[in-house]
């Protein structure tokens, strides 16, 4: 009886080595599998996310040269906003003016070139 015990024991042992084996060997495809799909779906929701980030810059830019006019401003909502002669978002693009305008002044400086430019004489 303790042979035949000892033989089960065995050949039990024998089959759990090959089973956790192959369950080993499983699970490292899964994983493998798992961590490719995950970095291409990884990819996927940055390229949308910075889109997404392009789109709000975009918008927040918009919106302060023109601005604050309402979260989706359509078309029609603007054509209104302008013939009613409404503020417009004037003051916005004085600011941005003036920065631009200060810009090309420093830039023409740094350059060596006069901003007026020098009469000819004879």
């Amino acid at each position: 009886m303790s042979l035949t015990n000892a033989f089960e024991a065995f050949f039990r042992s024998i089959y759990e080595l090959i089973a956790s084996f192959v369950g080993t060997i499983v699970t490292i495809f899964e994983t493998i599998i798992s961590t490719i799909l995950s970095f291409f779906t990884g990819i996927f929701n940055m390229v949308g996310d910075v889109f997404k980030g392009v789109v709000d810059v975009v918008g927040g830019v918009s919106r302060f040269v023109l601005g604050e006019l309402a979260p989706n401003p359509s078309l029609v909502f603007l054509a209104r906003r302008v013939a009613a002669a409404d503020y417009f978002g004037a003051g916005n693009i004085v600011v941005l003016l003036v920065i631009a305008a200060g810009g090309y002044i420093y830039m023409q400086q740094q350059q060596g070139r006069p901003i007026v430019p020098a009469k000819k004489t004879n």
